[in-house]
Formats: C-alpha cells, sequence, structure tokens
C-alpha cells in the first residue's frame, strides 16, 4: 500500500492513533521511503493537510478503520462549529 501511495506524489503525514497496536507515525514513514512527515495526532495532521490543500484542495485519509474513524469524528465536530467542510 505504501508503494501505491508513493506512486501518487502528494503530501504524506504519517500520524500517531488511539490505538494500542497502531504502528509509530515514525516507523511508517521510514518505510515509506518517500518525502513524508508525522504528527503527533490525526487531528493535527489533518489540521495541516486542511491548511496545505487549501479552500478547494482535497485531503485522502487512508489508513486503519481507526484511523479513519478519528477523521471522521473531527470533521464532524468541525461541522458542528460552524467551519466549512464539502462533501463531494
Amino acid at each position: 500500500m505504501l508503494a501505491l501511495l508513493r506512486s501518487v506524489d502528494a503530501p504524506v503525514i504519517f500520524s500517531r492513533i488511539d490505538w494500542h497496536r497502531a504502528a509509530p507515525p515514525a516507523t511508517l514513514a521510514g518505510q515509506f521511503k518517500g518525502e513524508s512527515e508525522t504528527a503527533e495526532s490525526s487531528a493535527e495532521a489533518l489540521n495541516r493537510a486542511r491548511d496545505r490543500a487549501g479552500r478547494e484542495g482535497i485531503v485522502f485519509v487512508c489508513g486503519s478503520l481507526y484511523l479513519v474513524g478519528e477523521a471522521i469524528s473531527a470533521t464532524r465536530a468541525r461541522v458542528a462549529r460552524g467551519s466549512r467542510v464539502t462533501a463531494g
């Protein structure tokens, strides 16, 4: 999967998630063998990705269901606070 992600040639942020069996972000970044960065939480990674993508950009979240669940929760909270979120 990392090779497929690398082939997209887009910014990649590996994040820590709240799951005891999750690999540390630095370990994933080391295995990625491409340009990437790490974040201490999925919320931090999502915020950085949103900033980079801008108003018209797309943020693609992939990984475990735990990571995707955290991203969905963060996005729902953002919508509840009245922040702009657009669905395709």
